[in-house]
């Protein structure tokens, strides 16, 4: 079974959750999937993230945005199009607990991410923690799932599980340059050379600006998936609610533990 899907959300990683949980409400026998072709659905337009006049689908333009990380096969005989829309899909607090894990992951594991992508990773020693600090503007757009996080949270919680255990590496992913460089100052960590960060750890608005500037461009989406995909290569994760998180989770085969703030 070959199946397009054309999805809607917020952010990227917005985009592909809903993707691959419109699949998994829709297909009965998910492991008879042979491939999936994601794109965006120009037909719906994204109300949830728009700044100062712009949308984030005018940003991304015609071309299809999955193509620059996925290997996907647009010319393929399709036997389901689907549209992700309406959806009433709740937000997975830690999706590495749900009863639909597996079948999450068998999805997933229908997806190839391109060499070109894999060939940017940076290599992580043995047994790694990983650290994802989203901040910027989740408070903004959803202070339902908590205020008061900062990136010293986040830092304490990392002193406190390498106080209990042993990593040979910390790989830390942020949507800000302030808190990566606190984190350089006090820890030995890996990161990333990414171009989809801020400069400040409160700089909400930009955020949402780098996004609706950035959606379109090759480069930002390939930065934004080699975070994922780091994130994925650790056995712990530590973590605020993120759908890039959930991603990270689904396309890990090390993942064991993970740590909501």
């Amino acid at each position: 079974m070959n199946i397009k899907v054309n999805t809607k959300g917020g952010g990227i990683f917005s985009h592909f959750m809903l993707a691959i949980q419109y699949i998994n409400s829709t297909i009965d026998d998910v492991d008879k999937i042979n491939e999936i072709y994601l794109d965006i659905d120009r037909d719906i337009p994204n109300e949830r993230l728009t700044h100062m006049g712009k949308s984030w689908l005018s940003a991304v333009g015609e071309k299809n945005p999955y193509d620059y990380v996925l290997d996907q096969n647009a010319n393929c005989k399709f036997d389901e199009v689907l549209r992700v829309y309406p959806h009433g899909f709740g937000v997975y607090h830690n999706i590495n607990e749900v009863p639909e894990l597996h079948r999450l992951k068998t999805i997933v594991s229908k997806l190839k991410i391109k060499d070109t992508v894999i060939n940017k990773l940076k290599p992580l020693k043995g047994n790694a923690l990983g650290v994802h600090i989203r901040l910027t503007d989740m408070e903004m757009i959803h202070p339902e799932h908590g205020t008061g996080v900062t990136t010293n949270t986040f830092y304490e919680a990392t002193k406190k599980i390498i106080e209990r255990e042993s990593f040979d590496s910390i790989f830390v992913s942020s949507d800000n340059d302030e808190s990566l460089e606190y984190f350089k100052e006090k820890m030995n960590i890996v990161y990333n050379d990414v171009g989809n960060r801020v400069k400040g750890a409160n700089d909400g608005s930009q955020q949402i600006g780098l996004q609706l500037d950035r959606s379109g461009d090759e480069d930002f989406w390939v930065d934004t998936f080699l975070e994922m995909l780091s994130l994925s290569k650790c056995k712990t994760l530590i973590y605020r609610l993120s759908n890039l998180n959930n991603a990270s989770v689904l396309f890990s085969q090390t993942i064991k533990d993970t740590v909501k703030l």
